[in-house]
């Protein structure tokens, strides 16, 4: 198939570009801080986790919290305020901050004139740039190829033909709407659980286009041009 292996250990700092041209950063191996207490952080979340094995699914029209179950919702309360994942999306967004700083500007103004323009909306941590977060209880997660088409697109796709070694307790940065991406699966006995957080490119439009969507942007401006024709 033609893969290359990206050998990693998971703690030092790695930028993963197209490897036949110098184009854009593509993957950024952010790995975990080198604090020894660290580990506790990446178990406390697992344990969690492990704890709360409810999923949540469902499709909306406009953006708004999910209306779930008051089960799930109590669950995912207490996921939201584990003293171990609010700690673990602190790295997250300053190491999103520190590598791409420009694109971490760009989420958080979004979110920001998003949950101002309703204040309905609520954010899950008051230090993410990300609206959304996803909780995925396994206890064998694994996907196939893919990619999250859906989310925000800042340049053309991309295969790298890469598998990259990712070990426990790191962090990594995609652009999962543009790369084709998956995992393999973990050994029999064996538990993987991951917590990813995102932004749906649905919200972006949403805020580009004066908070509403795009099919009645568009209408708008079709009937603003019919009107200014000549």
């Amino acid at each position: 198939m033609g893969m290359q292996k990206v050998e990693w250990d998971g703690i030092s700092p790695k930028v993963v570009a197209d490897p036949e041209m110098d184009g854009p950063v593509l993957i950024v191996l952010a790995g975990q801080p080198k604090d020894q207490s660290w580990r506790e952080v990446p178990a406390g979340v697992f344990e969690a986790m492990e704890k709360e094995r409810e999923q949540i699914r469902g499709g909306q029209k406009a953006p708004g919290n999910l209306a779930l179950p008051v089960a799930n919702l109590a669950a995912i309360s207490r996921l939201l305020d584990n003293t171990y994942i609010q700690q673990l999306v602190q790295f997250t967004n300053l190491a999103f901050d520190l590598f791409t700083s420009m694109l971490c500007c760009y989420y958080g103004s979004m979110l920001s004139e998003l949950c101002c323009s309703d204040n309905r909306l609520e954010q899950h941590f008051c230090n993410s740039v990300f609206a959304c977060v996803t909780f995925n209880f396994g206890p064998m997660v694994r996907f196939y190829i893919h990619t999250d088409h859906l989310n925000l697109v800042v340049t053309s796709c991309w295969d790298l033909k890469l598998v990259i070694k990712f070990p426990p307790r790191s962090t990594i940065f995609i652009l999962s709407a543009i790369l084709r991406h998956s995992n393999v699966p973990v050994r029999p006995g064996e538990k993987q659980l991951s917590f990813v957080q995102w932004s749906a490119g649905g919200l972006f439009r949403w805020v580009e286009f004066g908070m509403q969507s795009a099919k009645l942007y568009q209408e708008k401006v079709r009937k603003i041009s019919e009107t200014v024709s000549p």
